[in-house]
């Protein structure tokens, strides 16, 4: 699933050459490549996160916003 998901990111035009650096799907080829993480919460202890995210230096997430016909109100 994460490999059609990758190429469809590219095919709308986030590649290496358009966005400078690479895009890669943070929860591995199939979506299940995750690190447990101690968080110590009121309702959880631990939390699992996409494995790429716990390994990076850095990263940098885009969302959209949008406004929608119906609800005149959009967002992510």
């Amino acid at each position: 699933m994460h490999i059609i998901t990758n190429l469809l990111a590219h095919k709308h035009g986030f590649t290496i050459d358009t966005c400078g650096c690479p895009v890669i799907i943070a929860d591995g080829l199939r979506g299940n490549a995750q690190v447990k993480v101690e968080v110590n919460l009121k309702h959880f202890k631990t939390v699992e996160i996409a494995r790429e995210i716990y390994n990076a230096d850095s990263f940098m997430f885009m969302s959209h916003f949008k406004g929608h016909e119906i609800t005149g109100f959009g967002g992510v």
